[in-house]
C-alpha cells in the first residue's frame, strides 16, 4: 500500500508541476482554472453577469478539446466547429471539411486538421489584425502580397491598381469588400492551381485552365461538363472583346462561378443545374449567394423556350451570365432593399465587371429627337392629315500580349471599342424597363433588361452596334434559342413588329428595347376589360422610351375616339407601331448625318445633285 501510495503521490505532484508550468506560460482564465461560473452557458445570477464573457477559441485550435485519436464525421465536425463564431455559414463549413479531409475518407482526424490549420488557418489569423475573422482590403492586400505564390502572377496593367479589391469581389457575394476564411481559402486554392498549371505568369491557356479547375475545386465535385466550353464562356464574359486568354482576375472569377455552379448542382453531375436542386441549395444555404426562391423561379421563366413543358434545366453559360448580374445587383442595390435606383444603375454600368458591349450599345444609340426630326421621319408613314378629300369623290389616278502597346503607358485602359459614357442614353434605357415607379428597378426588370440587351449584342455584326431590320426578320427566331441565356417563348410576341419597319434602316439597342418591352409597359396601365389606352398613358410611355417630342399627328393615326371623360383613346398596337417606325427612321437619319460629319464626306452644293440632301418635308405638307 505504501508503495502504491507513493506512486500516486509522485504522479499527482508531476501533474501539478505540469499545470503550474502551463499556467506560467499561458495565463488561465474562467473555466480553465475554475468550474463555476459556466462561461459556455447563460449566467445563473446577477453577480455572474458582470464577469460572464463567452469567447471562442482560435479557429486553428477549435478541435483541441476533442480526443486526438478520434476521427470526426462531417456533422460532428460542423457541430464542434461552431462556424457561426467565425463568420462562416454551415455550407461554407461543409466545404472547408471537404477540402481539409486530405485522404478523402470523409473523416477528419487531428493530424489532418493540424496540417490544414498550419497551411491555411494560421496565415489567415495572422493577417486578421482586428480578430473579427473578416479580412478588409488592407488586411488582404498585406496578406496576398506576402504570399510567395503571388510572385508567380503578373496582373494586366488595367487591373494593377485595383487588383486586390477585384480579387475580393470575384470570390465573394458580400456587398462590402470583406473576406471570411472560406473566401480566403478559395483564393489560396486558386493560387496553388495557377502556379502548378499555368502556361505563363500573365494568362492561363485552355489546357492549363482544365488542369487548374480539376486541381483546385473539382476533387469531390463530380462535374461532367466540358471545361473547354466553360473557358470559352468566360472569355466571352471577360469584358475585353480582344482578349484571347484568361488573366488571373477572370480566371479567379470563372473558378468561383464554376464552384458555385457545381455546389448548387449537387448531387447531379450533368453540366446543367436542375431547378429543384437550385432551389434546394438555397433552402440549405450551401453558399451565401443571396439568391431568393422567387428570383430563381423567375430566371427559369426567362429561359423557358418550350411552350408545352416548363424548362427545368439551366446550362452553365446562362448561369454564368445571370450569376454575374446577380452579384452586381447585390453590390449596387443599397439605397432601397431589393430595388435598384437610377443613380445606382448609372454606377453599375461603370463597373469593370459589367458587360461592356451592352454598355457601349446603349451609349452609341440615338434617342430624344426634337419635333423637327420626327416630322422629317414621319414621312415614311405616307399618311395624310385629315383634309377635304374625305368629303368628295375619289378620282382614279395613273400608277406611275506581346504587342507594342504593352510598352506604352498611355494604352493602359485601352479597349477594343472607343468607350464614351452617354448619361442620357443610359437614363432612357433605365426608364424603358421601369414600371409605374420610374425611379427604381425590381429584380425582374433588371434581369429582363440585360437578358434582352445580351440578345441584341450577340446579333451585332460590326463596331457600329446597330442591326438591320432584315437581319432581325431573318435571324431573330433562331437567335432566341441559340443565345445564352435563351429567350423564353413568352417574350417572343414582339417579333411581328420588326416586319413593319422599313427594310432600309438599322436599329440600335434603345429602339430594340422599346420594341421588346412595350407590351410589359401596357400591363401597368391596361386592365383586362379595356383594349384602348388613354392619351396621358401613351405620352408617359413615350417619355420613358425617349420619344417625348413625338408629333401628336402620328399618335392620332391610331385614335379610336373618346371615353366618357372625353379623354382621347388609342389602339395600343397601332400607336406603338407608328411611333416606333417614326423613331427608328429618325435615328437612321441622325446616324446618316453624323456619318457625313464624322468622316467629312465631300459635299455637293448643286441643286440638281444636292449632297447631303435637303429635308424631304415641304414647308406646307399634307402628311402627318
Amino acid at each position: 500500500l505504501n508503495h502504491k501510495y507513493l506512486i500516486v503521490l509522485a504522479t499527482t505532484c508531476l501533474c501539478l508541476i505540469q499545470v503550474n508550468t502551463q499556467s506560467a506560460d499561458y495565463p488561465l482564465q474562467y473555466n480553465q482554472e475554475m468550474v463555476y461560473p459556466n462561461q459556455f452557458e447563460a449566467a445563473t445570477n446577477t453577480t455572474q453577469l458582470e464577469s460572464h464573457n463567452y469567447t471562442s477559441p482560435f479557429l486553428s485550435k477549435v478541435l483541441f478539446e476533442e480526443d486526438p485519436k478520434r476521427k470526426l464525421r462531417k456533422h460532428e465536425f460542423i457541430n464542434q466547429l461552431r462556424f457561426q463564431a467565425y463568420r462562416l455559414t454551415k455550407g461554407e463549413a461543409e466545404h472547408i471539411f471537404n477540402f481539409a479531409d486530405g485522404n478523402r475518407d470523409d473523416l477528419m482526424d487531428q493530424n489532418e486538421w493540424d496540417n490544414f490549420a498550419g497551411l491555411y488557418i494560421l496565415p489567415f489569423e495572422a493577417c486578421d489584425r482586428d480578430h473579427d475573422y473578416l479580412l478588409d482590403e488592407n488586411e488582404f492586400k498585406d496578406c496576398f502580397e506576402r504570399d510567395p505564390r503571388s510572385k508567380f502572377i503578373i496582373f494586366r496593367r488595367k487591373n494593377q491598381e485595383n487588383r486586390h479589391s477585384d480579387m475580393m469581389w470575384a470570390v465573394s457575394s458580400r456587398t462590402k469588400g470583406l473576406l471570411n476564411f472560406h473566401d480566403y481559402l478559395f483564393i489560396r486554392r486558386a493560387l496553388f492551381a495557377w502556379k502548378n498549371c499555368q502556361s505563363n505568369a500573365k494568362f492561363i491557356s485552355k489546357g492549363a485552365f482544365k488542369c487548374a479547375m480539376k486541381t483546385a475545386i473539382l476533387q469531390k465535385m463530380h462535374f461532367s461538363g466540358d471545361l473547354e466550353q466553360i473557358y470559352d464562356t468566360h472569355i466571352h464574359l471577360a469584358n475585353d472583346y480582344h482578349i484571347i486568354e484568361l488573366d488571373f482576375i477572370n480566371y479567379l472569377k470563372s473558378m468561383y462561378c464554376l464552384y458555385v455552379f457545381s455546389s448548387f448542382g449537387e448531387p447531379v453531375s450533368t453540366p446543367f443545374i436542375e431547378k429543384t436542386n437550385f432551389l434546394k441549395s438555397i433552402k440549405e444555404d450551401r453558399l451565401p449567394t443571396n439568391f431568393e426562391e422567387k428570383e430563381v423561379n423567375y430566371l427559369y421563366e426567362l429561359i423557358n423556350t418550350n411552350p408545352l413543358m416548363p424548362v427545368s434545366q439551366m446550362n452553365y453559360a446562362s448561369f454564368a451570365f445571370f450569376f454575374n448580374l446577380h452579384k452586381l445587383f447585390n453590390k449596387y442595390s443599397v439605397e432601397r432593399p431589393l430595388l435598384m435606383t437610377k443613380n445606382e444603375f448609372q454606377s453599375l454600368l461603370n463597373d469593370p465587371f459589367f458587360p461592356k458591349r451592352i454598355a457601349y450599345s446603349i451609349d452609341v444609340s440615338q434617342t430624344r429627337f426634337n419635333e423637327a426630326q420626327y416630322q422629317e421621319a414621319s414621312l415614311v408613314l405616307q399618311r395624310k392629315r385629315p383634309n377635304e378629300n374625305h368629303y368628295f369623290f375619289a378620282f382614279k389616278q395613273d400608277a406611275s500580349e506581346n504587342t507594342a502597346s504593352i510598352w506604352n503607358s498611355t494604352t493602359v485602359n485601352s479597349t477594343y471599342y472607343i468607350f464614351d459614357k452617354n448619361t442620357t442614353n443610359r437614363e432612357v434605357f433605365f426608364s424603358t424597363f421601369s414600371e409605374l415607379n420610374k425611379y427604381v428597378w425590381t429584380k425582374e426588370d433588371y434581369y429582363r433588361a440585360f437578358q434582352l440587351a445580351n440578345l441584341f449584342v450577340e446579333m451585332i455584326p460590326d463596331w457600329r452596334h446597330i442591326i438591320s431590320t432584315t437581319s432581325f426578320v431573318d435571324n431573330l427566331m433562331t437567335q432566341y434559342t441559340m443565345v445564352n441565356p435563351p429567350i423564353s417563348f413568352m417574350q417572343r410576341k414582339n417579333y411581328p413588329m420588326y416586319k413593319n419597319l422599313p427594310r432600309e434602316i438599322y436599329i440600335d439597342v434603345l429602339v430594340f428595347s422599346a420594341i421588346e418591352n412595350y407590351r410589359n409597359k401596357w400591363k401597368s396601365y391596361l386592365s383586362s376589360s379595356n383594349n384602348v389606352i388613354y392619351e396621358s398613358y401613351i405620352k408617359l410611355i413615350l417619355e420613358d422610351f425617349g420619344m417625348r417630342n413625338m408629333p401628336d399627328t402620328v399618335l392620332d393615326l391610331a385614335k379610336k375616339g373618346y371615353d366618357n371623360l372625353r379623354r382621347r383613346t388609342y389602339e395600343p398596337n397601332e400607336v406603338m407601331k407608328n411611333c416606333l417606325i417614326v423613331h427608328a427612321v429618325a435615328a437612321e437619319n441622325k446616324r446618316s448625318n453624323d456619318f457625313v460629319k464624322k468622316y467629312n464626306l465631300k459635299h455637293n452644293g448643286d441643286d440638281s445633285r444636292k449632297f447631303p440632301r435637303w429635308p424631304r418635308r415641304a414647308q406646307a405638307s399634307p402628311y402627318v
